[in-house]
């Protein structure tokens, strides 16, 4: 037996936020939204040479995971469009043109049922304003803590070990 759980709100549990791009290229969307694959500097820091065939490679990779490949078919039915990326892409610039980038993410959001993120602030860097991300994204936003944010800002304070401590602390149960 089924159960019908589309009438649920969403709540992502553990999500990073996405720098506002109003306009993206095909590649540029799949480079977005992918997961698995890496990016150009991944590739070169592995010593792999970073050429077109990499590129073409990655961007295969990319587009070749169960996650993206079911992505696309959800954009395709939300944009009434095909479920091709050269066509999502196209579409999603233009809802962006025509009804400004806060309006299409609100939209989106709502019409993927997403009440709530839980946000993971310490990617990407520098750090997105997390005031400024509400606002564009029309959900609640939940941060979460990245300790080693935390860490990264007190190491840099150039303080002693217990005032250290006493921060990491008091930073600790601030989030809670």
């Amino acid at each position: 037996m089924a159960i019908d759980v589309s009438a649920l709100p969403v709540v992502d549990v553990h999500c990073h936020p996405y720098m506002r791009k109003e306009q993206l290229s095909a590649d540029e969307w799949v480079n977005t939204t992918a997961f698995g694959g890496g990016s150009p500097q991944y590739l070169a820091d592995g010593n792999i040479p970073v050429d077109a065939t990499a590129m073409t490679m990655l961007q295969r990779v990319k587009r070749d995971t169960l996650y993206f490949r079911f992505m696309v078919h959800r954009m395709a039915e939300y944009f009434g469009v095909e479920p091709d990326v050269d066509a999502i892409a196209a579409a999603r610039t233009s809802a962006i043109s025509e009804k400004g980038y806060n309006t299409y993410t609100h939209d989106l959001h709502r019409a993927g049922n997403i009440e709530t993120l839980i946000m993971d602030f310490g990617y990407p860097l520098p750090q997105v304003d997390v005031e400024t991300f509400r606002k564009e994204v029309g959900v609640e936003v939940v941060p979460l803590l990245r300790i080693e944010v935390l860490i990264r800002e007190l190491l840099d304070a150039d303080i002693g070990w217990a005032e250290f401590q006493q921060r990491y602390d008091d930073g600790i149960a601030h989030a809670l």
